[in-house]
């Protein structure tokens, strides 16, 4: 059923691998006593997934219509649409379905208007076999027997409100459900997953009600549907999907067992759940006008991740770390000439996925984290509040969320009457790159200069790099006779700068050499992270050169107090942050070759990979066995990792070989940093670029990292050894005078 808002003669429907019963066609006036309006011709746009139906007569403005047809659809294994899935339990193989309909696959399972801002009700009914059970975004209304089919049952569920097709989801299965016990105050929250897994939710059934309680609280509006299901399925193409009152996750990213799990596999589920939760709010209840808006969604679900996770477990630091996972992150994506600004355009299905990276999602939440320090928090919810109320079960776009921020932070005082928060946040989402801001003194005048320039790293096929690009900066201080680090709210905001652009060597390498020796004296976890990235980077670069042990010398060095101190056996009993910088640091040693690698819960992924990497046919045999047995999804993540290519992928899953396939592509560019590495990808686009399809984004991001990899080889990698050997570092390394604390 449809309103007309503009007099046409055609019908236009997106569908795809469906096959419609044209003689079934049927269009009615609901005005006009079901006056039956007849068809002309039906046709289908391949290209761009368009039934159309022509009419012999004009559909009038501000009338109802009602649309009916046969259609026959498919199951596939592909992970998107309505799609077939199975596990085995018992050596018996059981059979599921589920849905995934972001972005533009619900055209799979009906057809229908498949955009975004095209919201409507949704009346679902699904068969189902005796033994199975069926959920979806509403809850049951009945289940009553399908007329002349014996074990067979139509269960009927409740109208949905407005909503996108994208958010549409249904999964039949004989999954068993855990009912929280959190949900005092709240809605009834489910976590559903297959027989064996059913105890691995308990943490999830914890957390999840809690986290939705503080995003009412937060947000200020009251959850709107009447109950929230989780559910962790075998086969699911992403980490996990906000369908509107019915989450899909893959088991890793829901699935948790206290005695195998790791500390890192346990802060995933958190912010997989606590992401997911808040796209409740963000992308389901305002939903984007277009994809070109998709950081609306993403950028605000991953910020709000790390806050609703932190209400809930603060001893994961959460508020801490988002500087690494995020701002950093999109740092090292944002740099490139390749990368999209966040709000970009977009005009088919590949492009769409193209954009689900890191720049709508951590340069996204990244924005959002400066303009709540740039707002002050008390008038950035109230934005948000008026945001979400006003354009409840409606569609938005970037201003709109400007429009909102604007009024409160004018009224609240907390920008200048001149200045809109569109003015400001447009430089930051209509063009890619970030800044640097410089700051010097002037002692003569007691003055500071301030200039911003664009961050560049230049390759080797473009030395020079022009750019006029300048962004509004929020700038805060504090005095050394009132030291106060705690207040972030603008003081000024820089506008305009000196229009200059900043390459790589701004600093010479000895001195971030020298401030990473501090490093021994360094306990806190984000400093440590921060540097175990960038050292990992060195580590790739040095890793096939002759002067590899130099830099092995220097890491191990400078990591070997902290190693003493936190020691090689792990311990669930250690503090969430001890237990992450454990894992991280013997992860990074023992990449560096380190002795103590060895079997503990939240060092599997390194051990595995020590050992498959140092050992044989054997210990791959090994590594494969466990995956095939293992019942937690996070384990058999552990042994993928260490399985990167393999003769016959039959027995592994197909979630699985996408992710191998995607981690063996960027582990192997990730290393070039040859000339003739880079020949070998040159030749690799000129034959094969068309046929990548959406994956020609990060293709052509893989390229330019691999060019500025040999640009760094030429350009820095004698300054670093040269340094590394003048200040003593030997070409051969020993954990020898390490403290050894594993009992063998």
């Amino acid at each position: 059923m449809f309103e007309v808002v503009e007099e046409t003669t055609s019908i236009i429907l997106h569908l795809l691998d469906i096959i419609t019963v044209n003689e079934t066609i049927k269009l009615v006036s609901y005005n006009d006593s079901n006056e039956v309006i007849e068809f002309v011709s039906h046709s289908y746009n391949r290209e761009r997934h368009f039934y159309i139906g022509v009419l012999k007569s004009v559909l009038k403005i501000r009338r109802t219509y009602v649309l009916s047809m046969n259609y026959i659809g498919y199951m596939n294994e592909n992970m998107v649409g309505f799609y077939r899935s199975s596990y085995v339990q018992n050596n018996k193989t059981i059979y599921l379905g589920a849905t995934q309909m972001e972005a533009t696959h619900a055209r799979r399972v009906f057809p229908c208007f498949d955009e975004p801002a095209l919201k409507a009700t949704f009346n679902i009914h699904i068969a189902r076999q005796e033994g199975y059970r069926v959920i979806s975004n509403m809850p049951s209304r009945n289940s009553l027997p399908i007329e002349n089919q014996d074990g067979w049952f139509w269960e009927v569920f409740n109208s949905t409100l407005p909503m996108s097709t994208y958010l549409i989801a249904f999964v039949v299965s004989d999954f068993e459900f855990n009912a929280s016990v959190e949900t005092s105050g709240s809605v009834p929250f489910n976590i559903w997953a297959r027989q064996e897994a059913i105890s691995q939710t308990e943490y999830a059934a914890y957390l999840g009600p809690k986290i939705l309680k503080f995003y009412e609280e937060y947000f200020g509006i009251t959850f709107p549907l009447p109950k929230q299901d989780m559910a962790a399925l075998p086969d699911f193409k992403s980490g996990a999907m906000e369908n509107w009152g019915l989450i899909t996750y893959r088991e890793t990213a829901l699935l948790y067992d206290s005695q195998h799990s790791k500390a890192l596999d346990k802060q995933r589920i958190g912010s997989t759940i606590a992401h997911e939760l808040a796209h409740m709010w963000f992308g389901d209840l305002v939903s984007p006008k277009w994809w070109s808006e998709l950081w609306l969604n993403e950028g605000f679900a991953t910020y709000m991740e790390h806050i609703g996770l932190h209400s809930v477990e603060p001893s994961f630091k959460m508020l801490e770390q988002i500087v690494i996972s995020e701002l950093h992150t999109s740092f090292s994506t944002d740099v490139l000439d390749s990368s999209h600004p966040i709000n970009v355009e977009v005009n088919d299905p590949e492009e769409i996925d193209q954009i689900f990276d890191a720049i709508s999602y951590s340069k996204g939440a990244s924005i959002i984290r400066m303009m709540n320090y740039s707002l002050t928090e008390i008038t950035f919810r109230k934005g948000l509040y008026n945001y979400l109320n006003e354009l409840s079960y409606s569609s938005a776009t970037q201003d709109d969320l400007w429009y909102y921020l604007t009024l409160e932070a004018h009224k609240d005082g907390t920008l200048d009457l001149r200045v809109t928060v569109k003015e400001i946040m447009e430089s930051w989402t209509l063009q890619k790159g970030f800044p640097v801001v410089t700051v010097w003194s002037d002692s003569r005048y007691s003055s500071v200069h301030i200039t911003q320039e664009k961050f560049t790293l230049i390759s080797a096929e473009r030395k020079e790099i022009k750019s006029n690009q300048t962004w509004w900066i929020p700038l805060t201080f504090t005095t050394q006779s009132n030291p106060d680090f705690t207040q972030a709210h603008v003081k000024k905001w820089m506008s305009v700068g000196e229009k200059r652009t900043t390459l790589t060597g701004m600093l010479e390498y000895k001195i971030p050499l020298q401030i990473g020796q501090y490093l021994s004296q360094e306990r806190e976890l984000v400093p440590w992270l921060t540097a175990l990235t960038n050292f990992e980077y060195l580590r790739i670069m040095f890793e096939r050169t002759s002067t590899y042990g130099y830099l092995k010398d220097y890491i191990t060095s400078v990591a070997t107090p902290l190693y003493n101190s936190l020691g090689f056996k792990d311990s669930l009993e250690d503090p969430h942050d001890i237990q992450l910088l454990r894992s991280y640091l013997l992860s990074s040693l023992c990449r560096l070759g380190f002795e103590d690698c060895y079997y503990f819960a939240n060092l599997r992924k390194t051990v595995y990979c020590v050992g498959v990497a140092e050992g044989g046919l054997k210990e791959w045999n090994f590594a494969w066995k466990k995956y095939l047995k293992s019942n937690l999804g996070s384990e058999k993540d552990n042994l993928l990792y260490v399985q990167r290519s393999f003769s016959e992928g039959g027995n592994i899953r197909k979630q699985d070989v996408y992710k191998i396939c995607g981690d063996f592509t960027y582990t192997i560019t990730n290393s070039f940093n040859t000339e003739e590495d880079l020949q070998l990808l040159y030749k690799l686009k000129a034959e094969r670029y068309e046929s990548l399809g959406s994956a020609t984004l990060s293709f052509d991001q893989a390229v330019e990292s691999v060019e500025l990899n040999v640009f760094w080889m030429k350009h820095y990698y004698q300054d670093v050894y040269q340094w590394l050997s003048i200040n003593g570092y030997e070409g051969v390394s020993s954990s020898g005078d390490v403290k050894n604390e594993v009992e063998k």
